[in-house]
C-alpha cells in the first residue's frame, strides 16, 4: 500500500491537465477560479465573475484578450499563432463587434463553452 499504479498516475495527469486548462481559458477573461474539484467523470468549479472589470478594458485590451481565447491560425498549418497588429486592428475597428466581444469575455456561458472546446 502507498504505491501509485499507472492508473493513479493517469488520473493525476488528467487532473493537472484539467486544472491547467481552466487557468488557460479563464486568464484572458474576468473570471478567477476560486476552487475546483476534479471527479472521475466531471469537474466542479467555483468561479468569481467580475463583468465590471470588463467594462473598464480598452478596445485594444479587449481585442488582445479575445485573440488569446480565439487565436488566429496559420494559413499553411492551421496552428494557432500570436495575433499581429492587423488582427487586433481589425477587431478594434469594428464598433458593432467590439461590445459583443466584451460581453462574451465577461459571460460565464461563453467561458464554459470555450472550456468544453479545449
Amino acid at each position: 500500500m502507498g504505491y501509485l499504479t499507472w492508473a493513479d498516475d493517469l488520473i493525476l495527469l488528467s487532473i493537472t491537465v484539467i486544472v491547467d486548462m481552466v487557468s488557460t481559458v479563464s486568464a484572458p477573461r474576468c473570471f478567477r477560479s476560486l476552487t475546483d474539484d476534479v471527479m472521475s467523470n466531471h469537474i466542479h468549479l467555483v468561479l468569481r465573475n467580475r463583468p465590471d472589470i470588463a467594462e473598464q478594458w480598452s478596445a485594444d485590451e479587449i481585442a488582445l484578450r479575445w485573440c488569446r481565447v480565439f487565436p488566429p491560425r496559420d494559413d499553411a498549418t492551421g496552428e494557432p499563432v500570436e495575433p499581429g497588429e492587423p488582427d487586433l486592428a481589425m477587431l478594434t475597428a469594428n464598433s458593432d463587434r467590439l461590445p459583443e466581444v466584451r460581453k462574451r469575455l465577461a459571460n460565464l456561458s461563453w467561458f464554459m463553452r470555450c472550456l468544453c472546446e479545449k
